[in-house]
Order: structure tokens, then C-alpha cells, then sequence
């Protein structure tokens, strides 16, 4: 029995090395959108045989990895996470700067040495500031009105400078047909501002 048990512990640690784990525990992060988050790794310092791996989506596409001396971030890096992405060089955490809605979902990092790896899961929540939003709503009306207000300004000047020339082809023309004359009758006494203010009365009724 003694010479039984040292090789029953042999026999459970060859079946452990190079064991590939996924642990079920799934950390949720949520974070308002404009700020940074830093998915931490579960270590403390990365040991020399250790790599570490992000993807973003379950078994999706490597987005950075590190051995605790070198930090590497794919070429082929999705535009999404392009000059957004940080790696602690010593944990091995991820930081996700200045993250927007399109970064939200589920994060892996895959822990490995030469005998095993392990897989830890992150779903994060990006979520919009519902002031923000309101601000953005009333920047909008507010462009919208001061473009209106532009608009019907420059089609004033344009009516004014309409009814001046008229008005002075009538004076230097003492045949001018039915349509000028009518113009002229009401047009042709008042002020220039006082076409104004009668435009401007009519334009904003």
C-alpha cells in the first residue's frame, strides 16, 4: 500500500500537465462610454514561462498578448480597438481606453505555461450617459434653428434688394406695365426699413 500511493500521485499529476481549463465564473464590467476599464487578469505578477491572451468574443480574434517582457498587438488589429488598447507588462490586466458602445461584449484572456492553461471570461456593458444624449438632442435643435434663422435672414435681404430695384426701374421708367405698378402702389412709398419689418412680420407669422 505505501509503495501503491507515490505512484497513484504520479499517475494525477502526468493526467493534470497540460490541462487546458475553462473556469465558469464570468465577471461583469460596466462602464459609461468615454471612460477607460481595465479587465484584470487573475495573477499577480506573470512568471517566466507564462504568456497571456486577449480576444474579444468566445474563441474570437486575438486583440493583444504578452509574456510579462514583451507586449504584442496584432497587425491585423480590428479598427474598433486600434490606439485603444493598453497591456500591464507585470499582471498582464487589458485596459480599454476611451471604450464606446461598439467595444461591448464578452473578453477572454487565456493563461498558459507549459503545462496548462486556463481561460477567464469578461462580459462588459458600455452604457451612453442619458445627459449626454439630451445634450447632443438640444446641440442638434439649437443648429437647426440658427441655420433657419440664416436662412430667412439672407432670403429677406434678398426680397429687399428685389423690391429696391424694382422700385428704381419704376422711377426711371414712366411706362412700366401693370405688374410694376401694382409693385409700386404698395412698395413703391416705403422705407427700406420699413420693408423690412413688414417682411420679416410675414416670414415669421
Amino acid at each position: 500500500m505505501k509503495m501503491f500511493l507515490p505512484v497513484l500521485l504520479c499517475l494525477c499529476f502526468w493526467r493534470l500537465d497540460g490541462v487546458c481549463a475553462d473556469t465558469d465564473e464570468v465577471k461583469s464590467v460596466s462602464v459609461m462610454e468615454g471612460d477607460s476599464v481595465t479587465l484584470n487578469s487573475p495573477l499577480t505578477e506573470i512568471q517566466r514561462d507564462e504568456e497571456i491572451m486577449w480576444r474579444f468574443g468566445t474563441n474570437g480574434p486575438l486583440i493583444a498578448k504578452t509574456d510579462g517582457v514583451k507586449n504584442t498587438i496584432p497587425d491585423d488589429l480590428d479598427e474598433r480597438f486600434r490606439d485603444r488598447l493598453k497591456l500591464d507588462w507585470k499582471t498582464g490586466s487589458l485596459t480599454i481606453m476611451n471604450i464606446r458602445t461598439e467595444h461591448a461584449g464578452v473578453y477572454e484572456v487565456e493563461i498558459s505555461d507549459s503545462r496548462s492553461s486556463t481561460t477567464y471570461r469578461f462580459t462588459v456593458t458600455v452604457y451612453v450617459d442619458p445627459h449626454i444624449s439630451s445634450g447632443h438632442a438640444s446641440l442638434i435643435v439649437t443648429i437647426i434653428a440658427a441655420a433657419a434663422a440664416i436662412v430667412g435672414s439672407l432670403l429677406i435681404v434678398a426680397v429687399i434688394g428685389m423690391l429696391c430695384n424694382c422700385r428704381k426701374h419704376i422711377d426711371e421708367d414712366q411706362n412700366h406695365d401693370q405688374t410694376d405698378a401694382t409693385l409700386y402702389k404698395h412698395f413703391g412709398q416705403m422705407k427700406e426699413s420699413e420693408m423690412t419689418e413688414v417682411i420679416y412680420t410675414y416670414f415669421t407669422f
